[in-house]
């Protein structure tokens, strides 16, 4: 009898662990403070084939994928412009990107300067004589394959895009699947668009990789470009140049590399500097006025969690086997192979414990357990952020921290008085799942031990003559658990990189949907069922200072003044399932108990506005009480439900434009709606398709909307049309029919 007890706790300590080791990647990085940099191309070819711990693969598959080809999308800040008053055919008010910092432009995909508007349409950028509005129209159209976003500086356009080149030979070739591997190229044009009607290509500047994000800081562009290190070990240099690019490094193992390539421009003069940087990927990116923090996950590499298991949880409920589990550790053996020593050795102690020995090391377990299952959870995965210095055309890296969990996107990232502060969640995982399972009931059939057995993966259904019905529930170190809740944390860390405050554990089981760093305070939303708004003290070390919960989640927050900010989301039932596009007003003049002052919910389940993946999407003018959100409206049909409606019923696409709000501290007051819709009985024009706005901005008293075909110009104060150009644009539909984006 107590053979088989003995058998099936170990069984399930073992089997568990090597479920969790199984779970966890091979090879995670393990950060060092010795930035290296390759000295000539040789050295990096040899780093990347003896560091990479899966070289065969990485070598057929032609690299990893590192980061989306675009930032993550996030939350901005209103950004308003007053033109040059000594220039009289521009308007001296009209509305800038909604960027994240005050003083670092972001690129978009359109950008005017009080006079002219500038925008992506296809594979041209347009140029458009805007103002007066009355008198709108296109002067100029200039064709760039693969345009992705544009910034204008005085009479500068600075127009992104890719190049995409397919390959026939090579490793490349043996791929199953046309068009087998494309080489990307990123590439920055400078026009000279001092006459508007007749732009010209003063400077280009490009280099491999996908293009992943830029920022404009005065008279310089910073161009950030990802590339994977493909079996044939690129060079990050820019097109033209000859001489090796320096390229930094940290020496640890990876299963890939890849490239992030810091390109800084001057766009008067078109000169270019570059520094690359080898990283296993990035996901997300941040750029104040003199930094750029890029960041990536490191999970906890699978032998540090071996050895914390049997550190934190099996020698202190059995400090008795201390020696023999360190001699075991001491074998030249894998982790796997080492822990089925510790089981054998496991299994023939337990066969000699009295029931007194066996409730101690069963009452030990549990505690051990517990403070597993929390810190581990914070150990499993952890955010590696990136320091980079920029001053005009110098880049310099800084150095490296890092913090439990991971960032939604960049707005879950800030930079305050020399301080880094960023928000992370720390996802539920496996490893507090350990010794978990059920300790078994009266009567179980267990298999007995045979130690002679080599370890499996799996377990074999047992045969009648090795088991045994027992007649009492078999025990275990400890009892059945749940698995692990995720958390939420902000922390604060120095000019160096060092954690210096930090508020940890906030709404547990619930995820970070958003979050709004503004000087010593902070507002972060999460969400399960209810949207929990917490006020956050950054002042000295964080703290919490008020919290309110209501239904629905904004999944965008906006700084009206220092007293109220505005909520862009989901309504949803008190279940958790999101209804309508919500918007509301909150008063937070009372940081211990903010308010949902006013709120305003659009269409039902199904309604969707770019706003909430895409700040630059939203339009808000504190000096004209303005709020313009594209909207996507879904009504659900009733007919087709029986009473009471279902809470997961989606509705259908009925109606899409932009929703203009007159916004004050009282709340919300629709102004009007713009639609660019011809047929407002065709859904699909209503779906993403040519005609759906996605872009707002106003010049004077005129509000412009653009989608892939118009650009209209409206009335703020009638909202009656006053002009529209059609756009070159890209045809979306396919057999009549609109082509998804």
């Amino acid at each position: 009898m107590a053979m088989s007890k003995a058998f099936y706790y170990t069984g399930i300590v073992v089997v568990a662990a090597l479920v969790v080791l199984g779970t966890l990647p091979r090879g995670s990085q393990t950060e060092t403070d010795s930035l290296k940099k390759f000295a000539s191309y040789d050295e990096l070819k040899s780093f990347i084939e003896t560091r990479s711990e899966d070289y065969a693969a990485y070598r057929s598959l032609g690299g990893a994928d590192m980061i989306a080809t675009r930032e993550s999308m996030a939350l901005g800040a209103p950004q308003a412009t007053m033109a040059d008053s000594s220039d009289s055919s521009k308007s001296s008010d009209y509305s800038s990107t909604n960027i994240q910092v005050e003083g670092v432009d972001e690129a978009d995909i359109i950008k005017n300067d009080g006079k002219y508007i500038y925008t992506v349409s296809g594979n041209k950028v347009v140029i458009i004589d805007a103002y007066p509005a009355g008198d709108m129209k296109i002067v100029s159209e200039i064709n760039v394959t693969g345009v992705s976003d544009i910034f204008v500086n005085g009479d500068r356009l600075v127009v992104f895009g890719s190049d995409y080149t397919a390959s026939t030979s090579g490793a490349s070739a043996e791929r199953m699947i046309y068009p087998y591997f494309n080489s990307q190229t990123t590439f920055a044009n400078i026009y000279d668009i001092s006459d508007r009607k007749s732009p010209t290509l003063a400077h280009n500047v490009s280099a491999d990789g996908s293009y992943v994000s830029s920022r404009m800081i005065g008279n310089h562009v910073y161009m950030i470009i990802n590339e994977p290190v493909t079996q044939d070990v690129p060079v990050p240099a820019l097109r033209g140049t000859t001489a090796f690019p320096d390229i930094y490094y940290f020496d640890v193992p990876g299963s890939s590399y890849n490239y992030i390539n810091v390109v800084a421009i001057d766009v008067t003069t078109g000169e270019a500097n570059n520094k690359a940087f080898l990283v296993p990927y990035s996901e997300n990116l941040y750029v104040s006025k003199d930094n750029v923090y890029l960041t990536y996950t490191k999970w906890l590499d699978y032998r540090d969690f071996f050895d914390k298991f049997v550190d934190e949880v099996i020698v202190p409920a059995f400090p008795e086997l201390s020696s023999r589990i360190t001699e075991i550790r001491s074998y030249n053996l894998g982790r796997t192979a080492q822990l089925a020593e510790i089981q054998e050795t496991l299994e023939a102690h337990l066969r000699g414990m009295n029931p007194e020995q066996a409730a101690a090391a069963q009452k030990a377990g549990e505690q051990n357990m517990v403070k597993f299952q929390t810190e581990i959870a914070k150990e499993r995965e952890k955010t590696v952020i990136h320091k980079i210095s920029i001053s005009g055309m110098e880049i310099s890296y800084v150095n490296q921290g890092s913090v439990p969990g991971r960032p939604l996107n960049q707005f879950s990232m800030d930079e305050h008085n020399g301080n880094f502060r960023i928000a992370t969640t720390v996802s539920s995982g496996f490893g507090p799942v350990i010794m978990t399972a059920s300790a078994g009931v009266a009567d179980a059939a267990v298999m007995k031990p045979a130690t002679s057995a080599p370890v499996s993966s799996e377990m074999p259904a047992p045969d009648a003559d090795t088991t045994e019905t027992i007649a009492e529930p078999v025990q275990t170190i400890a009892p059945p658990a749940p698995r692990s809740s995720s958390l939420n944390n902000l922390y604060v860390l120095d000019s160096g990189m060092n954690i210096v405050g930090k508020l940890e554990d906030l709404a547990p089981g619930e995820r970070i949907y958003s979050t709004r760093f503004m000087a010593d305070r902070a507002y972060m939303v999460t969400f399960r069922q209810i949207d929990p708004l917490f006020v956050i003290d950054l002042s000295s070390e964080p703290k919490l200072l008020g919290q309110l919960k209501i239904t629905g989640v904004s999944q965008y927050i906006h700084p009206v003044n220092s007293t109220h900010i505005i909520g862009v989301g989901k309504e949803a039932t008190e279940q958790g399932f999101f209804q309508g596009l919500k918007m509301s007003l909150f008063d937070v003049s009372d940081v211990a108990n903010p308010k949902e002052v006013s709120k305003f919910v659009i269409g039902d389940r199904g309604t969707e506005s770019q706003v909430l993946y895409d700040h630059k999407a939203f339009l808000y003018s504190q000096e004209k009480n303005l709020l313009v959100l594209p909207v996507m409206i879904a009504e659900i049909d009733r007919s087709k439900y029986q009473d009471p409606l279902p809470t997961w019923a989606y509705g259908e696409p009925k109606w899409q434009g932009v929703y203009v709000f007159n916004i004050g501290e009282n709340g919300f007051k629709v102004a009007g709606r713009v639609t660019h819709a011809t047929n407002e009985t065709d859904n699909y024009q209503f779906y993403y398709s040519e005609y759906t706005v996605s872009r707002a901005l106003y010049i004077g008293d005129a509000l412009y909307t653009m989608s892939g075909k118009l650009l209209k110009a409206n009335s703020l104060d009638s909202m009656e049309e006053i002009s529209l150009v059609e756009l070159p644009g890209t045809d979306y539909r396919i057999y009549d029919k609109p082509m998804p984006l």
